[in-house]
């Protein structure tokens, strides 16, 4: 999933090395339970990675598509693409998770997390 590519990718590339223990520590530690948007999302990437590594220049973006040709499939007038709903069998969560996310490193050694779509807050309603 996203966590174990942005794990992968602060071992391959994070610069400072003795650091990377704790940080991958507390990714696999945190609790997204709380989280309800992309913008928690990052928030809570952000401030725990940067004050278990201690290094203010460590962030987690969201970006757009690559290519603006992503946006014109639906005219202005037209309603965005239905948000998939959260399947219940744990597979499936990590396929849709999989397919949502992206996770590289840019050039300058940049940590780059690529969100297609985000769910609605009412897949956290049981």
């Amino acid at each position: 999933g996203v966590v174990l590519r942005l794990q992968e990718a602060l071992q391959d590339y994070y610069t400072l090395v003795d650091r990377v223990p704790g940080l991958l520590h507390h990714l696999a530690s945190m609790d997204y339970s709380a989280v309800v948007s992309e913008e928690d999302l990052l928030t809570k990437l952000n401030a725990g990675l940067q004050a278990v590594s201690e290094d203010p220049r460590l962030l987690v973006r969201a970006t757009g598509p690559r290519d603006s040709s992503l946006r014109s499939e639906t005219g202005p007038n037209e309603p965005p693409a239905a948000t998939p709903e959260v399947p219940m069998e744990e597979d499936a969560r990590r396929a849709l998770v999989d397919s949502v996310f992206q996770v590289s490193v840019l050039p300058g050694n940049v940590g780059y997390l690529r969100f297609d779509r985000f769910a609605d807050t009412s897949v956290l309603e049981t």
